[in-house]
């Protein structure tokens, strides 16, 4: 049997009081990939800082890690012994490659600068090494972005510059912690595909950790499940995805399938996971599309719901007759930048975009990051003007210089952003946050607490939230605040804006199942922006797909997903990491 590159035993993370990491053991093989999976707040990150002598020093490592080749327990190595493994026989590629690179120093730099701190390349040596390294993980022209500074690239591209620095002097382990999260999907593909083929070529033990289950699946060979500091399960990608036998792991793999739901068409989560079926016996399933409004089989036959799609085209009507409630016509933004002190360029951020919404319709936008989907949200909302073209939601043609129809309009269309702890007041109570908006339509106090009241209760919060602030609650539980504040005007339009982007995948499904709900018991009009194909595909009916301030293509979610029409579509669906394709790839 192999001798392990990494074994760990009996790890315990701990702080002044508490045990944040329980008794851990596992052991990775030279050239193996396992994946470490489980919830934010499960202990993945402080395991993996832990291994690399990166944990903050009001925590307490005990127990033992060991580096083939190398004497002694790492747990006990000073730090300057830890920074001579660190880039050399250990590597790590973080979530935010932005935090992560200096700023002030042009890529190509920080790429020679860690081969010139171990001595494995010096001056001009280093400096073409580099370069060389660019061009091994795909980035176009590798000697023009080796002079660029991070904020020139792409958020795609830092990452490539991440793992360039991390395999530069072709370490034994690389740790990569949630390196795809923040990252469209065709962005994600690449650079999964970009570590598979790095790791693979240089026979690189690999520790990867996510609370994405798709992207284990494609990527690791081996999984452990982590639940509240302790491993609960570990095994093959195939044995944990088909076969769980612990009741955490048959809870994450069910919330994390979208493709799945229960008899009311809702997504799994922890709580209902008895009743999902399994990753396999989902795969035929898979294959048809199951949307939010199929609840059974003889849901088709059925009369259909004020929910229903509208066709690809935006001039027939509905089923049931809707007519349009947003219309975005021939709508052009464009920006100007500066470009130094005297020099200027446009931009055009959108570009004639011809959009329609049905009353009670589900609309899901998709693209990737630039493609000008937060800034046609703005425009409808009345946050942007339009450099041409023209914007109706409902009987109110949207114009910034009517200040009361703006009002109307922002009555009737509310907004949920994807970062709730950005979007609420830390200095404000849940009734007060709640409540905030209706202060503008000149309700009283008394009214304002029972509408909030009213709202979280809708949103499957206890009333004593009321009293408390954003801070003493999770990511989820601030998103449904989010939620109850926006409905609280009892809008006829919900936006959601990536609202689940940033969640893990149990807190995912609860957040989705409550708009779903919330959307029909209050007859909403929902229009979905995202970047996760299969969130849209689950909730909308109709999508609309972007690209570079353009709708490239838009329709029925089942018709455009299932025979795309444009190259791009394509591109998309095929990059978008499922457990189903990774399985039986």
């Amino acid at each position: 049997m192999t001798d392990p590159l990494l074994a760990v035993r009996d790890l315990t993370i701990s702080s002044a009081s508490q045990t944040l990491v329980h008794p851990l053991n596992f052991a990775i093989a030279p050239g193996e990939r396992v994946g470490l999976i489980g919830e934010s707040g499960s202990g993945k990150s402080l395991t993996s800082s832990a291994v690399m002598g990166l944990l903050p020093s009001e925590l307490t490592a005990q127990g033992e890690v060991a580096l083939a080749g190398e004497s002694g327990n790492l747990l006990t190595q000073s730090e300057k012994s830890f920074a001579r493994l660190r880039g050399s026989r250990m590597s790590m590629v973080f979530q935010e490659p932005m935090s992560a690179l200096n700023p002030l120093m042009r890529v190509g730099d920080q790429v020679a600068e860690v081969m010139r701190l171990h001595r494995t390349a010096s001056g001009d040596a280093a400096s073409k090494r580099a370069i060389e390294l660019l061009d091994q993980v795909h980035l176009p022209d590798p000697s023009a972005a080796a002079k660029a500074y991070p904020h020139q690239l792409s958020g795609g591209q830092r990452q490539r510059i991440m793992l360039a620095i991390a395999l530069a002097n072709s370490p034994d382990l690389l740790i990569c912690d949630e390196p795809t999260t923040a990252l469209d999907v065709t962005v994600q593909s690449a650079v999964l595909d970009l570590i598979d083929e790095q790791v693979t070529a240089r026979g690189t033990g690999l520790l990867f950790i996510t609370h994405d289950l798709a992207v284990v699946a494609r990527v690791c060979e081996r999984v452990m499940v982590m639940n509240a500091g302790r491993v609960v399960e570990t095994g093959t990608v195939d044995e944990i995805f088909t076969a769980p036998q612990h009741e955490y792991t048959r809870g994450l793999l069910a919330a994390s399938d979208l493709t799945a739901t229960d008899s009311r068409g809702r997504l799994f989560t922890i709580a209902t996971a008895d009743q999902y079926a399994g990753a396999d016996q989902q795969a035929t399933a898979a294959e048809v599309p199951v949307t939010s409004e199929q609840t059974h089989e003889s849901a088709p036959a059925a009369a259909p719901e004020p929910t229903t799609a509208s066709a690809p085209e935006p001039e027939p009507a509905t089923a049931s007759g809707a007519a349009d409630l947003i219309e975005m016509t021939g709508v052009v933004k464009t920006f100007t930048r500066r470009a130094g002190l005297f020099r200027s360029h446009r931009v055009e951020a959108l570009k004639g975009i011809d959009l329609s919404v049905r009353a009670g319709g589900r609309m899901g936008i998709v693209g990737e990051s630039g493609s000008g989907k937060s800034t046609l949200l703005s425009i409808l909302s009345g946050l942007e003007v339009p450099t041409a073209g023209a914007v109706r939601v409902g009987d109110v043609v949207v114009d910034p210089d009517d200040q009361s129809g703006l009002t109307a309009m922002r009555r009737d269309l509310q907004i949920v952003f994807q970062d709730p702890y950005a979007s609420l007041d830390p200095r404000m109570s849940v009734a007060e946050i709640i409540g905030e908006p209706l202060r503008s339509m000149q309700v009283g106090r008394d009214e304002r607490l029972g509408r909030a009241e009213e709202m979280v209760e809708a949103v499957g919060l206890d009333l004593d939230a009321l009293t408390r602030f954003p801070h003493q609650f999770s990511g989820g539980q601030r998103q449904r605040i989010s939620i109850a504040r926006a409905l609280v005007t009892r809008p006829r339009i919900l936006v959601a804006d990536e609202p689940v982007s940033a969640l893990d995948v149990s807190v995912r499904a609860q957040v989705l199942n409550l708009l779903a709900d919330l959307v029909d018991d209050y007859s909403l009009t929902l229009v979905f922006v995202s970047h996760d194909l299969g969130v849209v595909r689950h909730l909308c009916s109709d999508v609309a797909v972007m690209r570079s301030g353009e709708i490239v293509e838009q329709g029925r979610t089942d018709q455009v997903y299932d025979e795309p029409a444009h190259a791009y579509t394509r591109a998309l669906v095929a990059a978008s990491p499922t457990i189903h394709a990774a399985l039986s790839a």
